[in-house]
């Protein structure tokens, strides 16, 4: 597994890595890991629960799905109540990506960014 994490300022870290304040995370997969991570699984992160769903298209032609969730109470998944998520899983025939934007309660909305990011220029390699 590869990932990336940018966090927010100060980084917050809680325990193997792992940071709950992330307003970006993107892991590689090698493999159809789709059933592992969300929303069929969580083992590789945590997110609220799914409240809506669509096909998308990257630029370089893989087909994936664009997730959103809400943070519905405190201390759910670490996040404040409030904390919108938008995440993207898609699966290349030989990798699995995932891409998480997550915004807390106050913070700058770049969601547009990330969206624009995902489907208008990222191209995954296999």
């Amino acid at each position: 597994m590869s990932y990336l994490v940018a966090v927010v300022d100060p980084p917050v870290g809680c325990g193997r890595g792992e940071y709950y304040d992330a307003w970006l995370f993107a892991m590689s997969l090698a493999g159809d890991q789709r059933q592992s991570v969300p929303p069929a699984g969580g083992n590789y992160v945590g997110l609220a629960p799914v409240i809506g769903s669509k096909d998308v298209v990257t630029a370089g032609g893989v087909h994936g799905i664009r997730y959103t969730a809400t943070v519905v109470k405190d201390g759910m998944i670490g996040t404040p109540k409030g904390t919108t998520q938008i995440y993207y899983l898609f699966f290349n025939g030989a990798r699995t990506y995932f891409f998480l934007y997550s915004r807390l309660p106050g913070q700058r909305d770049v969601s547009a960014d990330f969206d624009m990011a995902i489907q208008q220029r990222l191209k995954l390699g296999e």
